[in-house]
């Protein structure tokens, strides 16, 4: 029996190291069978010759050869643009029997050449670094636009430098050389020459004195299409810029004018002690038709049915419902209000379309009617600041221990009856700037009560709107300030005007940036062409 088992065992094992081209695996489609364990690599090693980390490392230079980083390079490639170069690595124990080692190891490199096929096909710029062990046998397989690049005498001297750690074992070392070795020959062949000074002057009949001056207009060409295309391209980039640096202001320009808001409305609520002072919808923080006249807009609603009237049925997103008052600790750190409530928001017959009527909740916080019939719409009749119920029902306004509005569903409520409560919500509203001297605490609590939560919300619904011009270090400290009664703090705004965009300078050193990219992509375009 022990004498089967070896002899299985030395079958297989010279199955395995007897490898011709057609059962040799390709790293492209076999990986694992290459030893490197499905990972995306140029190198096949089915035997174990390296170890995996050996393998990884050579697999990080093919890598940098191929992008042309330094100290490596590109060239151009037809169509391509420029390119880097394509190294591939096979190593093996043993090949196909044969007499002539040497011509069978060169024939196996250039068939797995092609059938892995190593280079870009526009300009066959391909290298495949091939090592049998057995035969003892390295040879570099070169694409035709890689032996323009170096003389048979280069690729010589590579060989027998590597040889050395070949024949100490030093397997890893020896292909990290090679392909290392590779790669700076093809960057130092790349790069331009000054040309050998003429003789003979430059007169008519010294044709070699003048050849480099004269004009070779398919070169002028290329030149000239290559810096359109740079030219081009740093435009475009350019006007992209533009037009995020408009889009940046304007965006800035909303947020300051909101945030001015909520400022001047503390202001007055300071100055009226046990006032309260709203001008702007919480939601979409547009501003409210203060005047007596109804607006006369039409709003629809669509009630959603399946929201359910239950004891613990919800009254907003999961965690909209509660008040702000009970999530101070946790920042608030809640989502927008969905996109119909935005695209309401954009929807108003108003004169001015950012100034839009308002409906108010017994609490006494008011909303843009787009926003109530948004929310509506989608099965909620609460207030959104601390989740008071849109019918009165005996409390005179929202406490802690206050439920949460019941969801408007198609069995509890009738379309009619949510048309009754927009219009109670609009009457609200309406009766109470008929009477302009009356604190907006006239339907609801003291002010104290309904200015707190409704200005925390403000600013939590601004900063989540803009967190590139507000810090949530700017809404805790505001948020403290309104706690206790002060102005919001100075230092504060003026860390916010610094991200004032038409501050900071950067639409110019961006500009130049893209500007010195460009011209240093040309500069390298050109050094191909005059080499040739």
């Amino acid at each position: 029996m022990i004498l089967l088992f070896l002899f299985l065992a030395v079958l297989v094992h010279g199955k395995q190291h007897h490898w011709t081209p057609g059962t040799y695996p390709n790293p492209r489609t076999r990986s694992d069978d290459c030893g490197r364990k499905n990972l995306t690599s140029l190198v096949c090693d089915p035997d174990g010759i390296i170890t995996f980390e050996s393998a990884s490392a050579v697999d990080a230079i093919l890598f940098k050869v191929a992008v042309g980083g330094k100290p490596f390079a590109q060239a151009p490639c037809g169509t391509s643009g420029l390119e880097g170069f394509q190294i591939a690595v096979a190593l093996m124990r043993r090949m196909q029997n044969s007499n002539d080692s040497s011509t069978v190891a060169k024939s196996f490199a250039y068939a797995l050449q092609d059938a892995w096929g190593i280079g870009d096909p526009a300009c066959d710029n391909g290298v495949l670094v091939f090592l049998t062990l057995q035969e003892d046998q390295l040879v570099i397989a070169t694409g035709t636009a890689v032996e323009a690049l170096l003389p048979p005498a280069v690729i010589a001297a590579i060989i027998k430098d590597v040889r050395v750690d070949v024949a100490e074992e030093r397997y890893g070392a020896a292909i990290e050389l090679a392909v290392t070795r590779i790669g700076r020959a093809l960057a130092e062949a790349l790069q331009p020459h000054d040309a050998p000074p003429s003789g003979g002057g430059g007169g008519s009949d010294g044709g070699s004195g003048n050849s480099g001056h004269v004009l070779h207009w398919g070169l002028f060409v290329e030149e000239i299409m290559l810096a359109f295309g740079c030219v081009s391209a740093a435009v475009g980039a350019l006007y992209q810029q533009y037009r995020r640096r408009v889009r940046s202001r304007r965006e800035y320009e909303d947020c300051r004018t909101a945030l001015e808001g909520i400022e001047e409305d503390h202001l007055k609520a300071l100055q009226q002690r046990n006032g309260a002072v709203q001008t702007c919808c919480p939601l979409c923080l547009s501003h409210l038709n203060l005047s007596c006249t109804p607006s006369g807009a039409d709003f629809t609603l669509h009630v959603r049915h399946y929201l359910s009237t239950d004891d613990g049925g919800s009254t907003d997103n999961d965690d909209d419902g509660g008040s702000v008052m009970s999530d101070e600790e946790t920042g608030l750190r809640r989502p927008l209000k969905s996109a119909e409530v935005a695209a309401a928001a954009m929807t108003t017959t108003t004169a001015d379309a950012h100034v839009k009527p308002g409906a108010m909740f017994p609490c006494g916080h008011a909303f843009c009617e787009p926003c109530i019939v948004a929310r509506i719409n989608q099965g909620f009749s609460n207030c959104s600041v601390c989740g008071c119920a849109g019918q009165e029902s005996g409390s005179s306004g929202p406490s802690a221990e206050a439920a949460p509005a019941v969801a408007v569903t198609a069995t509890a409520a009738t379309t009619s009856s949510v048309q009754g409560l927009l219009d109670q919500l609009r009457a609200r509203w309406q009766a109470h700037r008929r009477d302009a001297s009356a604190p907006i605490n006239q339907l609801g609590p003291s002010g104290a009560e309904v200015q707190f939560p409704m200005m925390i919300f403000r600013l939590r619904q601004l900063q989540r709107q803009y967190p590139q011009f507000l810090s949530p270090d700017m809404t805790i400290v505001w948020e403290q300030d309104l706690r206790e009664g002060r102005e919001l703090d100075s230092q504060q705004m003026r860390l916010f005007r610094r991200r004032d965009p038409t501050q900071r300078g950067e639409g110019l050193l961006g500009s130049w940036k893209v500007i010195s990219r460009s011209a240093s992509r040309l500069q390298g375009l050109r050094i191909w062409p005059r080499r040739r």
